[in-house]
């Protein structure tokens, strides 16, 4: 039988494609303590063919360089605490491979696939993603659980549609606490594209704030009427004929892009709950977009606040579970 070993405090780790954060969680009350955070994704550690090993190397030494980072900023002792990991770090191109778990998905009974290894005193965990027939996520099911277990927010009863944004922006469908479907938008990603690599980088500026809500809010009207590849060279357009500032521009874009993705809740049956979870960066720009389209569900604003949370949040259910197996039986 494994022996059960309590913990005081976690290591949360959140890992991209883009950035890592590395979080110190105080299991009794559930608070992160301290953080860091580094622009070292697994894309920018790991190039292209690296082998497994190589792999595993460069980004142990990211996550060795994040531990001594947050030692510095607290007395509490983090040599062997647990970690638990999800995000691009458990795909075919970070540290471990871990098989999707399949939709439908018992929130209140999560079956994700995971992984425990020791690594250099630390019991580690990995968190594989969440797939259906043609479409995939890795980290925001960890979102997902921390938003059910750990914050008041309704999941387990109705219809309900979890809009997370980002740079792959996902809508995941909820029904009675089951994940049955989600949907994958290139949002975030196609902005950054078409704003440093297409012909529209002329047409725009480089600021990342909506700096004009009413141009934001006319491109989310635009959204609505007429076909994106359309729509958006008018972007150059406007800025050619019109004069339209690059500013303005770049919020007009915006809106184009979020309220193209967001037209596809118009059909949603009318009881079908919309909880939106947004960090600080996407918050405004979400709900101002709701606010222009007006959809008839009831809907709910998760804080960005709550939101930066859900990630450790989750974490702390797989370590709970983990823990409750026997967290000390792990591969060397």
């Amino acid at each position: 039988m494994p022996t059960k070993k309590s913990f005081h405090y976690f290591l949360s780790c959140d890992w991209g494609s883009t950035n890592v954060r590395l979080r110190l969680v105080n299991i009794a009350n559930r608070k992160i303590l301290k953080e860091t955070a580094a622009a070292a994704g697994v894309s920018q550690v790991c190039a292209p063919g690296m082998s497994t090993e190589n792999r595993q190397s460069a980004l142990a030494a990211v996550l060795e360089r994040l531990i001594a980072e947050l030692e510095k900023t607290t007395d509490i002792p983090l040599e062997t605490l647990p970690i638990v990991l999800s995000g691009m770090v458990t795909s075919a191109h970070g540290w471990w491979e871990i098989p999707y778990a399949t939709t439908p998905l018992d929130l209140a009974n999560p079956a994700l696939n995971t992984f425990k290894v020791k690594w250099e005193g630390h019991p580690m965990v990995f968190v594989g993603g969440l797939r259906t027939d043609n479409d995939v996520m890795r980290g925001e099911e960890v979102e997902l659980l921390g938003l059910k277990h750990h914050f008041n927010y309704e999941l387990l009863s109705g219809q309900v549609v979890i809009v997370l944004p980002g740079t792959h922006s996902k809508h995941v469908f909820i029904d009675n606490g089951r994940i049955t479907n989600f949907q994958t938008y290139l949002t975030g990603e196609l902005f950054d594209l078409l704003c440093r690599h297409s012909v529209l980088r002329h047409s725009v500026n480089s600021k990342e704030s909506i700096e004009h809500p009413e141009e934001f809010t006319r491109g989310v009207r635009v959204a609505m009427k007429h076909p994106l590849p359309q729509s958006l060279f008018q972007v150059r357009t406007r800025h050619l004929l019109q004069g339209i500032s690059a500013s303005a521009n770049r919020s007009y874009l915006s809106g184009l892009l979020i309220g193209n993705e967001l037209i596809n809740l118009a059909h949603l049956p009318a009881k079908t709950r919309i909880i939106l979870a947004a960090g600080t960066r996407l918050e405004s720009a979400y709900l101002l977009a709701f606010d222009v389209l007006q959809f008839r569900n009831p809907r709910i604003h998760v804080s960005a606040t709550d939101t930066a949370q859900l990630s450790a949040a989750g974490h702390q259910v797989i370590l709970e579970h983990e823990t409750a197996v026997g967290l000390n039986q792990t591969e060397e």
